[in-house]
């Protein structure tokens, strides 16, 4: 677990780290904060619903990282 402070830090390591494929239990982004958050709502991942027990996510090499910034409250 991670401070709030330390949430745009683990971030931004995250984003240049660029992993290609990431497994969630379905749904589930408990203690990913801004990770979570990101996964969700750039367009550098591809969200693949076809496993009913995990949520796939596929980098899309076809996408520049997209580098956001976290909106105040975002977890």
């Amino acid at each position: 677990m991670f401070s709030s402070e330390r949430f745009p830090r683990l971030l931004l390591t995250f984003q240049q780290e660029n992993p290609c494929l990431l497994i969630f239990l379905k749904d589930d982004y408990t203690r990913m904060g801004p990770v979570g958050f990101y996964v969700r709502h750039s367009q550098t991942y591809q969200r693949i619903d076809s496993f009913s027990d995990v949520t796939v996510y596929l980098r899309r090499k076809d996408v520049p990282v997209t580098y956001v910034n976290l909106p105040a409250g975002a977890p």
